[in-house]
């Protein structure tokens, strides 16, 4: 196949070749003027361009870009001569040559439209550059030099003043008598960078020394009054008269103070231009008057201050104009039929192209439109879970103040046995409300309401048969378990007998239970205290049959003794195992609950401890024993956990913020005793009928530690040891 050039090809674009008097050498006077600081105007006479002058751009125009015709100029083809000096086989046939396709990007008809626009009159191009803000007519004279020579005379200035005054944001302040217009169109309009050394994000001006400074060229630029003789020798002290100064120093990061801070080139400057009125003492002084004067109205505070609001006003702008535009995409979202729920829910922001400061345009929104409906999609799923979970959590807030508000109706003594706050929700008249989706009728808490006591009796039943199943003989019980309200007539009568035989044979002392965990006894009533935790409980073979002969020695029967009676009792015991396994004189006494978890220690190790055996102690020796104990474990009289039997005055409170009832209204034994004396005119209440202790779910009783005891058996009398040490 022969050999195709890329120019034959048409696939190299043609070359921009320059005519010979468009390449001129560089002129840095010029250069220099063009890309300088804009400082001063110049004259009008010598800047303004002429109509006979040689760079006509009319003239210009006439010439082409190439050398006179369309054609391009011819490319030299590639050889394709090898490294080796080997002529290449040449190809049967060539191919033919191609037209040149057009080279890509705008027209050339485009190009250089705006050449001939300094030939339209003054004051038509005037009014159009009035329109332009000030750091737009600095880029504009930065464009050419023709451009830069019109702006810079002196007839611009009444159109640079026009541009400030008309620039957005708060207007600027007139600038100082010693700065022209562009001038302070050029501190305060130009980019944010270091007049040094041009490092970017440099937003404050110090407007005493005219400049914007980054930290390290203040660092090395700024001499310390102070310090002007060693940073600045051979300098005449004078200079800093004629100077403006600042009170921002380079190590300062922004905060002003008294001292004074002067710009090193600016001192070196002045330093020689008071060398050149050596020999001309008038000029110096016309000189020094003039300067002084210049610093003494340098106003730099007020300047400063109108920095800080301009910058606050464009903030505020900013954002307003970001606000707008979220508020249009808002709008049109909700016109398109959207929820207006569901576009609050869905942060934007992280949407490229809606965190914008931009008019909102047709092309824009045709961008954002995708993104925006996909994200409000996502969006409802999350709002519509979110709304789910608040709605939940504030159905069971309510549930809970309810059940909080029906507790407190209730006696007393059924705390024990009432469901745990925490059940609250799955009691079937609250779980039906709380797991509706729709809106609640008005009329539904109320109905929820009547069915809660029966909602409750159903739930202390289960969980009592579920216990009742784990005895070793199968007891079932049909009784009904109402909740027994204070109102009630009946529960007078359940307070006297002690709530005895509301939870069936769960009451009995022979029911004795373990908690899975950390294996302690639970007996009697505790045990409907205890279902209200997590644990699983389980029966007690070991506590049943030490309960059944702790019973036995205090003489009561061990088929319908109950807690309440041998807390009532109070007695002391010994065990006779020990004292016949160990052969020891000294043995530790037990209150009743102690014997049962002793016992079930005892027998389930390798103790020797097969079949429990007690003796209570006698009346005589029961009194110095508890006269001991009083000595030797000082009761804990800062203990709270008592409640009054009468009144619900030291219920739970219910905390609105944790949604849970709160132990902390339970009292000590000795208020509880001052309230049934003040509030109930009981001067001798009885535990466990006029006042009741309850202890943290989970948690046992705090008991009497036992106390060392020494049985005389030659003589068969008991005395307890005095002096003795307590048995931990």
């Amino acid at each position: 196949m022969p050999s195709v050039t890329r120019r034959q090809s048409g696939k190299l674009p043609p070359p921009r070749l320059p005519k010979a008097h468009l390449v001129a050498a560089p002129n840095d006077d010029e250069d220099n003027i063009m890309d300088g600081d804009l400082t001063e105007l110049e004259d009008s006479a010598s800047s303004l361009p002429s109509s006979e002058s040689e760079d006509d751009p009319a003239e210009e125009s006439d010439h082409s870009e190439f050398d006179g015709n369309d054609k391009r100029p011819a490319k030299r083809r590639k050889s394709n001569t090898p490294k080796d000096g080997k002529s290449p086989k040449k190809s049967k046939a060539a191919a033919p040559s191609k037209p040149a396709s057009k080279p890509k990007g705008p027209s050339r008809k485009v190009q250089g439209r705006l050449q001939n626009m300094l030939a339209m009159p003054l004051d038509v191009l005037f009014e159009l550059f009035s329109y332009l803000p000030p750091a737009d007519l600095l880029s504009l004279a930065r464009t050419s030099r023709d451009l830069r020579k019109l702006l810079m005379s002196r007839n611009s200035a009444t159109l640079w003043k026009t541009s400030r005054e008309q620039a957005p944001g708060l207007p600027a302040p007139d600038p100082p008598e010693d700065l022209s217009e562009p001038a302070w169109a050029n501190l305060i309009y130009s980019p944010a960078v270091c007049s040094v050394c041009s490092v970017k994000n440099i937003h404050r001006v110090d407007f005493a020394l005219r400049r914007r400074m980054c930290t390290r060229c203040m660092k090395y630029n700024l001499v310390f009054a102070v310090q002007f003789k060693s940073k600045c020798p051979g300098v005449n002290p004078i200079v800093m008269d004629l100077l403006p100064y600042t009170h921002t120093g380079g190590w300062a990061h922004g905060h002003s103070s008294n001292s004074k801070f002067y710009w090193r080139p600016d001192v070196m400057a002045m330093h020689d231009k008071l060398s050149e009125f050596k020999d001309d003492a008038k000029a110096l002084k016309a000189f020094r008057k003039e300067r002084l004067i210049i610093v003494d109205t340098i106003d730099a505070a007020g300047y400063e201050k109108w920095a800080n609001e301009a910058a606050t006003a464009r903030n505020n702008d900013y954002y307003s104009r970001k606000q707008r535009r979220r508020e249009e995409i808002t709008s049109r979202l909700v016109a398109a039929g959207y929820e207006k729920a569901d576009i609050d829910h869905v942060r934007f922001t992280h949407i490229p192209g809606v965190n914008s400061d931009k008019d909102l345009t047709e092309q824009a929104w045709k961008r954002l439109k995708p993104k925006l409906e996909d994200a409000i999609a996502s969006g409802r799923i999350a709002r519509l879970a979110e709304q789910r979970r608040e709605t939940v959590k504030e159905r069971t807030r309510t549930a809970s103040a309810h059940y909080v508000d029906f507790w407190r109706t209730c006696l007393p003594a059924m705390w024990f046995y009432l469901p745990p706050f925490s059940w609250v929700p799955s009691l079937p008249c609250f779980k039906e409300i709380i797991d509706r989706e729709d809106d609640l009728p008005t009329d539904a808490w109320t109905v929820a309401l009547e069915q809660l006591p029966l909602n409750i009796a159903e739930w202390m039943k289960r969980k009592r048969n579920e216990h009742l199943a784990m005895l070793p003989v199968s007891v079932t019980n049909s009784a009904s378990m109402e909740p027994i309200l204070l109102s009630n007539p009946v529960a007078a009568v359940k307070r006297q007998e002690r709530m005895r035989g509301y939870a069936g044979q769960l009451e009995l002392v022979t029911s004795v239970f373990v908690d899975g965990i950390d294996k302690r006894a639970i007996i009697g009533r505790e045990t409907c205290h205890a279902w209200k935790q997590d644990r699983e409980l389980s029966f007690s073979a070991a506590g049943a049959m030490s309960a059944a002969a702790v019973v036995s020695a205090l003489r009561l029967d061990p088929n319908t003794a109950i807690d309440t009676q041998l807390d009532t009792l109070d007695g002391r015991l010994i065990c006779l195992n020990c004292l016949r396994d160990n052969d020891v004189d000294d043995l530790s006494v037990y209150s009743w609950r102690l014997c049962i978890e002793h016992d079930i220690d005892m027998l389930n190790s390798d103790t020797g401890h097969n079949q429990p055996q007690w003796r209570a102690l006698e009346p005589e020796d029961l009194e110095q024993v508890k006269r001991r104990e009083s000595v030797l474990d000082t009761p804990r009289s800062n203990e709270t956990g008592y409640f009054c039997n009468h009144c619900s005055a030291h219920a739970f409170d219910y905390h609105p913020f944790y949604h849970m009832p709160l132990r902390g209204n339970l009292q000590t034994k000795e208020m509880v005793i001052q309230h049934l004396l003040v509030d109930h005119q009981i001067s001798s209440p009885v535990e466990e009928v006029d006042m009741l202790y309850m202890s943290r779910v989970g948690m046992r009783r705090p008991f009497v530690k036992p106390v060392i005891y020494r049985p005389r058996l030659a003589v068969g009398v008991a005395v307890p040891l005095l002096g003795s040490y307590l048995h931990t």
